[in-house]
């Protein structure tokens, strides 16, 4: 991690937005009674004062609203709409574990929905510690908040065996688990939309999400997930067992760590694929191994296309910006920029072992640094194509060494680079700007341009 870099800020109480300040709102008094639950079922008008008995009393398809802090420690078996309403005295509508179980877990084949509600205080030795979602469920938590929640295997805040969607101004937050510290989807579907946002997790693998067993992860809109961390592989988001990660619009992957051991500080992913497109960020996370940004192993395809940036990120051996070993095609092109990230070793902008790598269109991979060589683009045991008008410039390597394209340096003897037109046209500006081996060098070949 590059020293005077802030990854969090400790506040002492919720944080509240009002005439564009942020302020400190002091947390109740410790032992102040919670204010009472109140539940009403709109649709047959009637109230409760526990949400264990309104759920009883409720049908498929009725909407509930609840008041205050009702105790959790339930499963969810119907289709129901919950809505928070926020009134004097009643404070936060706020449903609370106990501290030994999940808060809500839900049973199969059925559409839920939160609105404007807390869920926190729970704890489980398994997975799910705020919200379990069964296979076939999906849940929609709009202007909600998962917090505070903790399990010992995986989902600290939410497991997802079905359909998860979070939208408006929701946050999984300060939660912490072995993997997937905000959330964990085993073959389910996690969509992170609108101004959604999962920060501040931690956990072993996985800091903010993880997605395994062949599920789906979409961010989109103004989406982040930021400020995660985790001692292993993937700050941001872990991949595993085919998932799919997509981020797209104005999404952001930002500020996470994988640190001390890990690799993929943004993004960790292991047998699936990757898109970053539209103009989405993935940037200022850090890595103590490859992929300060992303790090990708047996991939089936990593894309960084349209507008989409990776900048800013950091790794401590290879690959700050892209660090990809094994994958089946790596594409970064459209108007894509891979800009300003560094690695300890080699790769600033980009590290690949064994891949194919295409950079094309107009995109650039540009302002990049390196502790050895192949300041731009480091690649071993696999190919490299500079097409359309893409650009590798303005890198910087230490003297003696190479700014710009740096290929082989492995065991396979195939390792080349082709350019759409000349060498010069695409790999220029780079530093050091001088010596003998230039802009472009070849293991074993020497400088070629």
């Amino acid at each position: 991690m590059r020293a005077g870099r802030s990854h969090r800020v400790r506040i002492a109480g919720p944080i509240v937005v009002a005439a564009g300040l942020l302020l400190a709102v002091p947390l109740p008094a410790a032992g102040a009674p919670a204010p009472a639950c109140q539940v009403r079922n709109i649709t047959r008008t009637s109230t409760h004062t526990t949400l264990a008995g309104a759920l009883t009393a409720a049908r498929g398809g009725d909407a509930l609203t609840l008041r205050g802090t009702c105790a959790g420690g339930l499963t969810i078996g119907k289709s129901v709409r919950i809505t928070g309403v926020t009134a004097t005295g009643t404070g936060v509508p706020t449903i609370l574990g106990d501290g030994t179980r999940g808060v809500l877990s839900t049973g199969k084949s059925l559409t839920i929905t939160l609105t404007g509600i807390t869920v926190r205080g729970g704890a489980v030795s398994g997975s799910g510690g705020g919200i379990g979602v069964g296979e076939g469920t999906t849940l929609r938590l709009t202007d909600s908040v998962v917090r505070g929640n903790s399990a010992v295997t995986s989902g600290g805040g939410i497991l997802v065996l079905g359909t998860l969607i979070l939208d408006g101004t929701s946050q999984v937050r300060g939660n912490t688990s072995a993997e997937g510290g905000g959330i964990v989807a085993d073959g389910g579907t996690v969509t992170i939309t609108g101004r959604a946002q999962v920060k501040e997790n931690s956990a072993g693998t996985g800091g903010g999400v993880s997605v395994r067993g062949g599920a789906t992860l979409t961010l989109s809109e103004n989406a982040t997930i930021q400020l995660n961390t985790t001692e292993g592989d993937g700050g941001g988001i872990l991949s595993t067992g085919g998932a799919s990660v997509t981020v797209r619009g104005n999404a952001t992957v930002r500020q996470n760590r994988a640190e001390p051991f890990g690799d993929g500080g943004g993004i960790a992913s292991a047998g699936g694929n990757v898109r970053i497109r539209g103009s989405a960020r993935v940037e200022q996370n850090d890595a103590s191994g490859v992929g300060g940004g992303i790090y990708s192993v047996n991939d089936l395809g990593i894309v960084v296309d349209e507008q989409a940036v990776v900048t800013g990120n950091a790794a401590g051996t290879r690959g700050g910006g892209l660090g990809i070993d094994g994958s089946s095609g790596v594409v970064v092109g459209g108007e894509a920029a891979v800009t300003g990230n560094d690695a300890g070793e080699t790769g600033g902008g980009i590290s690949g072992v064994g891949i194919a790598l295409t950079v094309r269109g107009s995109a650039k991979v540009m302002g990049n640094i390196v502790g050895t060589t192949g300041a731009g683009i480091h690649v071993r045991d696999g190919t490299v194509a500079l097409l359309g008008t893409s650009r590798v410039r303005t890198n910087g390597a230490p003297a003696a060494a190479v700014g710009g394209v740096v290929i082989g340096g492995g065991s396979n003897s195939g390792d080349e680079i082709t350019f759409a037109t000349t060498c010069e046209t695409h790999v220029s500006g780079n530093f050091p700007t001088t010596g003998t081996i230039g802009q472009v060098a070849i293991q074993g070949v020497g400088g070629i341009c």
